[in-house]
């Protein structure tokens, strides 16, 4: 049970972790086009 929920959270935080990164890269992009 103990090693589940771990696993659990190891894989929560690396799900919010990469969609934190990839909302990053397209604010960057979108602000790349943006720019004059």
């Amino acid at each position: 049970k103990q090693e589940f929920g771990a696993g659990q959270i190891k894989e929560e935080v690396f799900a919010t972790s990469f969609e934190e990164a990839s909302w990053k890269g397209s604010e960057k992009i979108k602000r790349n086009r943006d720019a004059p």
